[in-house]
């Protein structure tokens, strides 16, 4: 974090806008600043969101790169812009906790500390840099443009943020009710422990309610169940024919493909691309496993690993349930 907003910082010195004597140099690329000329740009705005999302260590990190930047182009405001950055990013991190509520940053708290970050940058070009009726003059041309708009980029940025965090929470909301009314829907199927039948129905509906292109559940020795693409010759009751299925079968932990030589299938022609391997256990012994194949690695993204692999601690919990059933039965 500290490298991502100093790098915004840097790049907010460059594209900033040069001023001399009220009047606005027409350069898009500031790579130098003569002692009579100042910069007008964003570069408090990265500083303050270091500090919103990071704390004080990644303000004063975010901070120090893009003062100690603004401190190399010149100016007659290089001291005071490196001051008032640093400065910002501690001041921000440190009333973090303060800008949140209910866990979320409050976004009009947010835009008042930018607000707040700029106006300080003012003071403390007036009140640093020399001589002061320069300094004074290029406040009142930068004050309220650079104000206003590192408040309103502020208010961009945690927008973009609150989406984002937003939007990750409905998704996880939305995985998380799609897999238990996938255990749901085949718990009365896992009840009746690992036999063909009771897999071919909770791999048909597995296979409905994922973007799998195919569902096979497998024992310690044999496929169970394939439906989907590939059943011509993944087919029940074979001997498991792929070397990754096997592979989990003795670590016992979830492993992933994301090509047919990582599946290492023996037919030579077999069109699923991808896989998510995840062990099916009983009193943490693995007993066997829920495949899911794609025919696009692209389709396998971080969304329908996290199913699949809520999918499978639900199942193993399923088949203990089944398996502590049959215990009882044959107990009485």
């Amino acid at each position: 974090l500290v490298a991502v907003f100093g790098s915004f910082g840097i790049i907010s010195n460059y594209t900033g806008i040069k001023i001399e004597n009220g009047l606005i140099s027409r350069e898009v690329w500031q790579t130098a600043v003569d002692y009579n000329e100042a910069l007008a740009n964003t570069r408090v705005l990265g500083v303050v969101v270091a500090g919103l999302l990071g704390g004080p260590f990644v303000g004063w990190g975010a901070g120090m790169i893009a003062g100690a930047h603004r401190l190399t182009l010149g100016g007659f405001t290089a001291f005071a812009c490196g001051i008032s950055t640093v400065v910002a990013g501690i001041a921000t991190g440190a009333i973090r906790k303060w800008l949140r509520t209910n866990g979320k940053i409050n976004l009009w708290k947010a835009v008042a500390v930018g607000i707040a970050m700029e106006c300080i940058q003012m003071g403390i070009i007036l009140v640093v840099a020399k001589p002061f009726e320069s300094a004074l003059a290029l406040v009142r041309i930068i004050g309220v443009p650079m104000v206003s708009m590192n408040g309103f980029g502020t208010f961009l940025f945690v927008m973009i943020i609150q989406s984002i965090l937003q939007e990750e929470e409905r998704t996880r909301a939305l995985q998380t009710n799609k897999a238990l009314y996938i255990a749901d829907q085949t718990l009365p199927y896992f009840r009746q422990g690992l036999n063909p039948q009771s897999c071919r129905e909770a791999a048909a509906i597995i296979l409905k309610h994922t973007n799998a292109d195919a569902i096979a559940i497998t024992n310690k020795n044999q496929v169970l169940a394939h439906v989907g693409i590939g059943s011509d010759h993944h087919v029940a009751m074979d001997s498991l024919s792929t070397r990754l299925t096997k592979r989990v079968l003795e670590q016992g932990r979830i492993m992933k493909a994301r090509s047919r030589e990582e599946i290492q299938c023996v037919h030579e022609h077999c069109p699923l691309q991808a896989a998510i391997v995840i062990p099916l256990k009983v009193r943490h012994e693995t007993v066997g496993t829920l495949k899911l194949y794609f025919t696009n690695a692209d389709r396998m993204d971080q969304v329908e690993q996290e199913l699949a692999e809520g999918l499978g601690k639900l199942f193993s919990t399923q088949l203990e349930l089944a398996d502590a059933e049959l215990q009882s039965k044959l107990l009485r």
